[in-house]
């Protein structure tokens, strides 16, 4: 005689034996796979029980003919999600090439006198560099100490005017994005920095019952942090909520943080978007100029540089920085 814990164990067995049979719409879009010539190749995949509890679109066409020479479900309307990374870097590849470089330029309006003030205005002009973060902008200041500006007698003026429209991909003004702010939803400028998100690093605090040590990764007065998160015994599971409020200009943000994490626990780090990317930049480039001891008279601002003025430095980023990291030889421009 079977006990019932056996005969459940049997019966899951015999499920696992006999699985259903395939939907009717499953069994059609399998026939229809079967008649590429590329099937063989893809049928194992198709095994895989993702294609039979799951939506999933492929399609492969060759790029000579334009021909599709697979296909599965390839006219069915799904999000795109993380694919569509390819296709922008294949457009970008296509249209600026491999050997393409980002300019973030430093210009001056003015003349510099013997004792290395600047005598006008300084830009710092963006052209759509997306691997601009703040050790490549404290470069840029270190160079422009190098070239002899040490005071500003002027403004310091950004200029974004490279990208033209909105600051947020199209389709993507969904409200629980707008409210958490995640760091794929990043929005886009010109004259942008840290990829327009801030990193918010949260560790334990010095005694169990103390406050958690919260602080930026990379500093700005536009960034405000409200926390209640507690320092708990040791061995206890992390537990963090983080909300974020933009203000009504979209320029400053508060990130309001509570939770819990444990008195022997690691540092974590969280990423989340910005509001405005100018702003925020400006910010970034204001506090790298202070603690360079750049003394700057005037005001920082936004503007556009006269197409007259000459660098006094640039930083040329090459795309995606792939090319410099995986060691690809470009012998053009």
């Amino acid at each position: 005689m079977h006990s019932p814990a056996l005969a459940l164990l049997l019966a899951g067995a015999s499920a696992f034996a006999a699985p259903e049979p395939p939907s009717p719409e499953l069994q059609e879009r399998l026939e229809q796979a079967a008649t590429y010539p590329l099937h063989p190749i893809f049928a194992p995949i198709l095994e895989d029980p993702l294609f039979a509890s799951a939506e999933v679109a492929l399609q492969v066409v060759n790029v000579r003919t334009g021909e599709e020479v697979y296909g599965w479900g390839a006219d069915e309307p799904l999000v795109p999600a993380s694919t569509m990374k390819v296709l922008t870097a294949a457009t970008a590849l296509r249209n600026l090439g491999p050997a393409w470089r980002f300019h973030t330029e430093v210009l001056r309006d003015g003349e510099v006198n013997e004792e290395g003030v600047l005598e006008g205005d300084l830009y710092i002009r963006g052209n759509g560099d997306p691997t601009l973060v703040v050790e490549k902008a404290w470069k840029l200041i270190r160079d422009m100490q190098v070239e002899g500006i040490v005071e500003i007698n002027g403004d310091v003026i950004f200029d974004d005017s490279y990208f033209a429209g909105g600051h947020l991909v199209p389709g993507w003004g969904k409200e629980v994005d707008l409210a958490n702010g995640p760091a794929y939803f990043a929005p886009l400028g010109a004259l942008s920095m840290n990829f327009n998100t801030v990193d918010l690093v949260i560790a334990p605090g010095p005694a169990v019952g103390e406050p958690a040590r919260v602080q930026l990764g990379t500093p700005s007065e536009l960034i405000t942090l409200e926390s209640e998160i507690e320092t708990v015994r040791a061995g206890r599971r992390p537990w963090i909520r983080i909300e974020r409020e933009l203000a009504p200009n979209g320029a400053g943000v508060t990130f309001t943080l509570e939770g819990r994490i444990a008195a022997d626990d690691k540092v974590h780090r969280y990423y989340r978007s910005v509001g405005r990317p100018l702003p925020w930049t400006m910010s970034v480039f204001e506090g790298l100029l202070e603690r360079e001891g750049i003394k700057v008279t005037g005001r920082l601002k936004e503007g556009e540089a006269p197409d007259e003025l000459g660098p006094v430095v640039t930083l040329m980023s090459v795309f995606e920085g792939l090319l410099e990291r995986e060691g690809i030889k470009v012998t053009g421009r």
